[in-house]
């Protein structure tokens, strides 16, 4: 929605601008840090974006600047993880890693209760990797689905459950038949943005604190 858009123009502003966004600081943060207080299921996603920019907000002005509303900020990252969202939790984590950037050392108190959170979430298991060349049934936790396709002696035809062999519009296959073993597809997922955000705030974790 437009509330949506105009916190992320924010953001972007304020990135763009860096040090010199700070004359802005307090009449754009408060309003901010409000929009994160909202409960209302509909409203999660302008939360959302509105703790992203707080999170611009702050490596924009810098660590004092940013102190009066650093408390809250926090707050509102750590309380969106207690929530049924991963959408919630991928924002969390990318202010947490703009947080450490900025606030460096002062970022440490967090850790014992934030580090192990986000091994966790980083090493969540999403989806299921298909093998046609095995166990039809068999599933494997990992980050997508893998198709791999078995070798062009039919057998591949009637694990699908029919004889029709790969042909494309022009009915040449021989193209088609050289993809045999190889074509791979992937499902991106919400749950593999939170583990990717995840492992980022990791990173600037272990690389500013």
């Amino acid at each position: 929605g437009i509330r949506e858009m105009a916190a992320a123009a924010v953001g972007s502003a304020a990135i763009a601008a860096s040090d010199d966004f700070a004359p802005y600081l307090d009449a754009t943060a408060p309003r901010l840090a409000a929009m994160c207080e909202l409960s209302d299921e509909r409203a999660w996603e302008l939360r959302g974006r509105s703790l992203e920019a707080l999170g611009h907000l702050a490596l924009a002005v810098g660590a004092p600047k940013f102190a009066p509303y650093r408390d809250a900020s926090l707050r509102a990252a750590a309380a969106n993880l207690e929530l049924d969202s991963t959408e919630l939790a991928e924002y969390s984590y990318g202010f947490f890693a703009n947080a450490a950037k900025v606030m460096r050392g002062e970022f440490a108190p967090l850790l014992p209760q934030l580090a192990p959170h986000l091994l966790d979430a980083a090493a969540r298991k999403d989806g299921a990797c298909f093998d046609f060349g095995g166990d039809a049934d068999e599933i494997d936790g990992g980050g997508g689905f893998d198709a791999s396709f078995l070798d062009d002696d039919g057998a591949g035809a009637a694990a699908a459950g029919g004889d029709d062999e790969w042909e494309d519009e022009e009915g040449d296959d021989d193209d088609d038949d050289s993809l045999a073993g190889q074509a791979v597809l992937t499902v991106r997922t919400a749950m593999m943005n939170v583990k990717r955000a995840a492992i980022v705030a990791l990173g600037n974790v272990a690389e500013y604190t």
